[in-house]
């Protein structure tokens, strides 16, 4: 488990050096450019709705407290597949963030060195600012190994105060400027054009993204239910504290009398809210500023840089990206690969960015993908999951969180028809992305997600799952130990039990046998803890009424029990509901009075990758959930099996493991002249056996050969699961 190192001071101060200064100065000549004065209003408006996101994100932090920000929140309230686009996204997105910063660094600079008197001609040619972009991701990639999180608070600290000098030096100014000058300098603040308006939200909302850099550090926060909140909120509250006093002095006391803002920003929007302060605060001033630029955005970099790695390393660690990007440096605890990876992106991405504003608004359209979808996760998992004392929630349920994702939602549609260079980007990032999930980490993640479904009752729940296990019986003894596995597959909170008897004599005699049968079960199953629902169907075909009840019901699995495969030979009438459902199927085949919570050893053979992962991982999540257990992958190789057979045969079987049970089993590959063999030699120090049935296509025979031989073989519980291909 990561080890809580971070106060609140911390978190906020993570916020505060993604959001001040880096955004506003990179991007906020670009805006004024576009609206002059109502600049203002934007970055006012921009800023509610980043509180009011900053917001959704506390809800969702402090409920999951966990790293991975707006992807651990999509796997536990959608599925690991819309986790995946969400991360996949998240990723790409302070990737791209970090490139805004980074060029907005060589940018600024390379006016510095100016203004030191450093006038090599080198520092005029254009691709300066990405060579220096590049030396500082290089840079932060070696500290960020060295020191994960912590570091670039002095940065931090610095950019403000020379943030509240200016503003200072400004505020004193203005009285000087005179009641005229202001009046002219903020005219037309209201009369912009809304679409216009809209588009320079779009593109500045980036300069106060940074409070979700913190969700993403989370699980290394000190209390993180009162923490996290503050740090978030209030590191946007802080930011715009600085941003609007900047913004006023930038457009009163920053041009000569007579001129007016806007006109400056056309001339050149990268710099012209730092190059205005030599208006009002002189050579030092504009020398401050610009050093300010340059900590403003070395420390969003650093932000940005270290939010993608802890993405990345959380969704290695889910298995949907590769594995080998979860490590972590052995002694310091950073995600040393996955800080590598994203750098050499970051790096990929900044030599095809032409400039500061394509890259700004390739970033806020991503990141209000991102704030849009988080919002839209709150909204879920107060609506599906129960309140807790730990959880921070936001007042007027649901009205702002509606507000909040209309407001980002609109915003997102306004940059995707503004910039169609923007979108096609995301749209080719998002390609490649399902392409790379649906090749290469589809099964791995699948099966890793379905061992913590069944470890976590709670993550069906903030799902929306309500599954329903049906459970035919025709042997009131067998049901306790069938219902009991019925909530081992789908636990309490995230499925039903529906207990079911058919009744194929319709004469009176019949129902009542039918009702004694389902009236003992539900007794034997209330005496053993479990509660089922239960229903009473006639016909003369059990298999047919159980297929049909298990459509009506949409029952997401069927639990049997062996015997009622009459003589175990593939041509009893219940065999039709292996062969035809499209149902999972577990069927248990167990001692008299036996208890499937009970298993301390589980042996669970394995052939390779199969359509049972997902299934036979959740089992197994749900047993460790009850219990503390000893599970053991076996692979059985012929004897006359090579060495380089046995050591593939090892290191595929450590994968699945890892998938299925991680952290909490062994792995065995042994030579033997039968697998029949081999169970039957590992019967008594066995408790319960786990196989996979042979059930691949419909009107195939669904028991296959090999599972029946175990079964006829062995004495001990066994389990044998079935899915369809």
């Amino acid at each position: 488990m990561t080890e809580r190192t971070l106060s609140t001071r911390d978190a906020t101060l993570i916020g505060l050096g993604a959001i001040v200064g880096g955004g506003i100065l990179a991007l906020g000549g670009h805006a004024i450019a576009r609206v002059g004065p109502a600049v203002l209003l934007v970055f006012a408006v921009n800023g509610l709705f980043a509180i009011l996101t900053a917001g959704s994100f506390a809800e969702l932090a402090t409920r999951f407290p966990v790293g991975g920000g707006a992807y651990a929140y999509a796997r536990r309230i959608v599925s690991v597949q819309a986790a995946f686009g969400v991360g996949w996204v998240l990723w790409f997105a302070y990737i791209v963030a970090g490139v805004l910063y980074a060029l907005g660094f060589g940018v600024f600079a390379v006016t510095l060195a100016e203004q030191l008197g450093l006038t090599h001609s080198a520092l005029a040619d254009g691709r300066v600012p990405g060579l220096l972009g590049l030396v500082a991701i290089g840079g932060y990639t070696l500290q960020l190994r060295r020191s994960g999180a912590s570091g670039g608070q002095g940065a931090t600290y610095g950019k403000l105060a020379v943030f509240a000098l200016l503003i200072l030096v400004g505020l004193v100014r203005m009285p000087a400027l005179g009641v005229d000058h202001a009046i002219a300098s903020l005219s037309g603040t209201f009369t912009v054009p809304f679409g216009t308006l809209l588009g320079a939200m779009g593109l500045t909302f980036i300069a106060l993204q940074g409070f979700d850099a913190i969700a993403t550090v989370a699980d290394r926060v000190k209390d993180p239910s009162h923490a996290l909140p503050r740090a978030m909120i209030g590191s946007v509250a802080l930011a715009l504290a600085f941003y609007l006093p900047l913004l006023l002095v930038t457009i009163v006391s920053g041009v000569p009398l007579g001129e007016r803002i806007a006109d400056a920003a056309l001339a050149n929007p990268d710099t012209v809210m730092a190059s205005s302060v030599r208006s009002y605060a002189g050579s030092i001033g504009f020398l401050l500023v610009t050093i300010a630029a340059v900590m403003a955005m070395l420390s969003a970099l650093q932000a940005n840089l270290m939010a993608a790695s802890q993405v990345a390393r959380t969704m290695a660690v889910d298995r949907t990206l590769p594995r080998g990007l979860a490590g972590t440096d052995p002694v310091r605890g950073t995600p040393v690969a996955a800080i590598y990876a994203t750098a050499v992106a970051m790096a990929s991405v900044l030599l095809i960015v032409p400039d500061l504003e394509s890259a700004g608004a390739s970033a806020s359209l991503i990141f209000l993908l991102t704030f849009t979808v988080v919002n839209a996760l709150a909204w879920l998992a107060r609506r599906r999951l129960p309140p807790t004392e730990q959880a921070f929630a936001m007042p007027l349920f649901p009205a702002l969180h509606v507000l909040a994702g209309g407001a980002t939602g609109v915003l997102l549609l306004s940059q995707l028809v503004g910039d169609p260079g923007a979108a096609g980007m995301t749209i080719l990032w998002l390609a490649v992305g399902a392409l790379l999930y649906s090749a290469l980490f589809s099964v791995r993640a699948s099966a890793a997600d379905a061992f913590a479904e069944g470890n976590d009752p709670l993550l069906s729940q903030g799902r929306g799952r309500s599954a329903l296990v049906l459970v035919p019986v025709a042997n009131p003894a067998q049901a306790p130990a069938l219902v009991e596995l019925a909530t081992v597959v789908a636990p309490p909170g995230a499925a039903e039990v529906l207990l079911m008897t058919v009744v194929r004599d319709p004469t009176e005699a019949g129902i009542d046998k039918g009702q004694e049968v389902l009236r003992r079960a539900l007794v034997r199953s209330a005496d053993s803890g479990r509660m089922p629902q239960a229903l009473t169907v006639f016909g003369p075909s059990p298999a047919e009424e159980i297929l049909r009840v298990g459509r009506q019901h949409g029952c997401q699995s069927i639990v049997l029990g062996l015997s009622q495969l009459g003589e175990q030979d593939g041509h009893s009438p219940l065999d039709a509901v292996l062969s035809e459902t499209q149902r999972d199927v577990v069927v248990l085949r167990a001692p008299t009075d036996y208890r499937v919570s009970d298993a301390r050893r589980i042996l669970v053979p394995i052939g390779g990758r199969s359509v049972h992962d997902e299934l036979r991982a959740r089992l197994l999540g749900a047993l460790q959930r009850t219990g503390e257990r000893e599970v053991t992958f076996l692979r059985v190789l012929p004897m006359n099996a090579s060495d380089d057979d046995e050591r593939d045969a090892l290191a595929s079987l450590q994968h699945i493991a890892d998938d299925e049970a991680p952290g909490r089993s062994q792995i065995e590959v042994v030579r033997a002249a039968s697998f029949l063999d081999e169970m039957e030699a590992r019967n008594h120090s066995t408790d319960l056996l786990i196989l996979g049935m042979l059930r691949m296509k419909r009107r195939e025979r669904g028991f296959g050969v090999m599972a029946l031989g175990v079964a006829r073989r062995t004495t001990c519980g066994a389990v044998f699961i079935g899915r369809k291909a």
